[in-house]
């Protein structure tokens, strides 16, 4: 499935026909996300994915993408926090102007 996402919009084409259960998306405080899904999505950047956890005693695999990340940066301009959100937003930008360099230098051959 890595290789067929290139976005959390490409998860709805994967779960297309099966039960609603299968896709859970949504938008939560970090007071409401469980214990070990908040660990594993503070290990993600945007776009990210892991398959580090298992439900129903390891039975079912839990594909993990992280869509977005704001919590922070709100966080830190509500605290009065201006420099750290300063700084993280430049460092964002420059993330995401590295990421697209490298898609455009990206050669892709298929098959």
């Amino acid at each position: 499935m890595r290789r067929e996402l290139d976005v959390c919009d490409d998860l709805y084409g994967i779960a297309q026909g099966q039960p609603a259960e299968v896709l859970e998306r949504g938008s939560k405080p970090p007071a409401e996300i469980p214990q070990d899904i908040a660990f594993e999505l503070s290990k993600l950047d945007p776009g990210e994915v892991s398959t580090a956890l298992t439900r129903n005693n390891g039975q079912t695999l839990v594909f993990l993408m992280l869509c977005g990340r704001t919590a922070a940066i709100n966080e830190d301009v509500e605290r009065g926090d201006a420099a750290a959100a300063l700084r993280q937003n430049r460092v964002t930008a420059y993330a995401d102007g590295y990421l697209e360099q490298l898609r455009a230098d990206a050669r892709i051959v298929t098959q």
